[in-house]
């Protein structure tokens, strides 16, 4: 059956995966998160990080411009896990300014 909250899921595991150093892993949950919930910021910003921690930065920046032109609602499901991981805040915060740059 279709778990609505399973980008949540999948998104929190891709950064689990990722912050542990499995950021090939960690896209390969945020791919599946996006499949989920098409277009939703939460895993386009994810989607960036992954991209970004592997070198991949054309892909980051095809995903950052997503970001921009989406549409669904902006609310950050992830707020709570940044609140108290502020190193992955600062990370992913740096890997979407590149991205965008």
């Amino acid at each position: 059956p279709h778990d609505s909250q399973g980008f949540f899921w999948l998104n929190a595991l891709a950064l689990a995966r990722l912050f542990s150093g499995y950021a090939e892993a960690g896209l390969e949950a945020a791919e599946r998160a996006l499949q989920v919930r098409p277009n939703w910021p939460t895993s386009l910003e994810v989607l960036v990080c992954c991209h970004a921690a592997l070198g991949k930065w054309g892909e980051a920046r095809r995903c950052a411009q997503q970001i921009a032109g989406v549409t669904s609602p902006s609310n950050d499901v992830l707020a709570p896990l940044k609140t108290h991981n502020s190193a992955w805040t600062e990370q992913m915060t740096r890997a979407l300014q590149t991205a965008k740059s």
